[in-house]
């Protein structure tokens, strides 16, 4: 894996944002050149995205070459796309807009930068999938080399049944158990592979705050049924909840199964009544790290 080391900040907002467009087609010619897509942005838009503060490059006429030109320079030598820019529109003496042409940089086409995303997504949900919490995978996979982590990996799976196997995982990585030459640390400044890592822990985070929601629900939904009815048959209520939310956790885990997410964990679980049934349902049906 080879993570492409873009040097501006400015450089890997603008490659995410003119990624998204760069299937669409949307052909057009400028400068002599055939695009296969563009995408346009006012600079008010630009200038947000880029978290670019007001008091900061006032001057349009220092706007491009500070920021356009870097990008353009370091996206068409560095990753997989190819592009160009020009004045959109202009509001009298004021540009108004600029837009961005994308083509497929054939240069680099080997280094695909979605692969740096796939790289690190598949090392963050192995880690959770083998028993480390996310917070903890996340501090992991930000201190360590992805291809350090993955030859640890590797070692530590290939070695069968392990007793405490996220323990073990985590001293194997912590003290390079595995057979490896290359860099340990991840170089610390990265910001694709920052990027891509907050991005995979947000949509993870997303999948399990949505889940937490319907555990919520249940728990809840059995709480305002004793209210309404006061005389309702404790004993019944908590069979009736347990089942419930048994049932709640087959929807989640073959839900996360069909989707290739991690398998929710017993810390990822905010009701303590949820969380308490969750290490019995876990015990019932003998479930597998997947």
């Amino acid at each position: 894996m080879n993570v492409l080391r873009l040097t501006s900040d400015y450089s890997w907002r603008i490659y995410e944002l003119l990624k998204e467009d760069e299937w669409k087609s949307r052909k057009v010619t400028f400068g002599n050149t055939h695009w296969k897509s563009y995408r346009i942005l006012k600079v008010e838009e630009l200038r947000r995205i880029l978290n670019i503060p007001d008091n900061k490059l006032t001057t349009m006429s220092n706007f491009p070459a500070r920021v356009m030109d870097i990008a353009k320079k370091e996206l068409n030598d560095k990753t997989d796309l190819y592009i160009d820019y020009d004045v959109h529109k202009k509001a009298g003496r004021r540009i108004d807009s600029f837009i961005f042409y994308i083509n497929q940089n054939d240069k680099n086409k080997n280094y695909n930068i979605d692969s740096v995303a796939n790289d690190i997504q598949s090392i963050f949900y192995q880690l959770i999938r083998n028993g480390i919490r996310r917070e903890k995978a996340m501090s992991i996979i930000n201190e360590y080399h992805i291809e350090y982590l993955e030859a640890n990996l590797r070692y530590v799976l290939n070695l069968g049944t392990v007793d405490n196997l996220a323990g073990y995982l985590v001293k194997a990585i912590s003290e390079g158990f595995a057979d490896y030459n290359g860099p340990i640390k991840k170089e610390e400044s990265e910001p694709l592979h920052d990027l891509f890592l907050k991005n995979v822990d947000q949509r993870l985070k997303q999948v399990t705050d949505k889940d937490n929601h319907y555990l919520n629900e249940t728990v809840n939904s059995f709480i305002q049924k004793l209210q309404f009815n006061p005389e309702y048959d404790i004993k019944q209520l908590k069979l009736e909840r347990e089942q419930a939310l048994y049932n709640v956790f087959e929807m989640i885990d073959k839900e996360r199964r069909k989707k290739d997410h991690p398998p929710l964990l017993e810390d990822g679980i905010t009701h303590p009544t949820a969380k308490e049934l969750f290490k019995s349902w876990q015990l019932d049906k003998e479930i597998t790290i997947y």
